[in-house]
């Protein structure tokens, strides 16, 4: 059996790479796409902030004695005041991620664009109210956790079956 080439590692859905710039490309088009999200770093900020939640409580779900940080914190726990804290403790868990894994889990496309729109104007200058804040926050897990479904999963809801051991 000969190795594989890299035509034919492209081709994994799950390789990491692939996988990566997936999503990234994904996070590119839905920003392009919706107004709301293109005209209004702000709005695009929190939206990021949710999707990487999903992002990292993807990656904690495969770790035993791990408490993935979505079910730590809801969309209603944050607020432009709190904003910061938040986005601190996902940047450390992606880089301490990314460190342990490899660097293709560190979902440049989303921390820079994140990075740049709190540069623009920090959270406590934002003309958001904190429910806009909460929903684009919402929306932007929703988004984070659609791109974590993989085929086989996709496939076994669809069906409504899990396999069943046999006695």
């Amino acid at each position: 059996i000969s190795p594989m080439t890299d035509d034919e590692t492209d081709t994994i859905p799950n390789n990491p790479a692939n996988r990566a710039e997936a999503e990234a490309q994904a996070y590119r088009t839905m920003i392009e796409e919706q107004p709301v999200l293109a005209d209004n770093p702000a709005r695009r900020a929190a939206f990021t902030l949710g999707a990487l939640i999903t992002t990292v409580s993807a990656h904690q779900s495969g770790q035993r004695d791990v408490q993935p940080l979505s079910a730590k914190l809801s969309p209603s726990t944050i607020s432009k005041h709190s904003f910061e804290e938040y986005v601190t403790e996902v940047i450390e868990l992606i880089n301490r991620y990314a460190t342990a894994d490899d660097k293709q889990w560190r979902y440049t496309a989303q921390t820079s664009q994140l990075t740049e729109d709190l540069t623009a104007a920090p959270p406590e200058e934002w003309r958001l109210s904190t429910s806009d804040v909460q929903y684009h926050i919402a929306l932007g897990m929703a988004f984070g956790s659609d791109q974590h479904y993989t085929p086989d999963e996709t496939a076994e809801e669809a069906d409504g079956e899990a396999e069943v051991p046999q006695n």
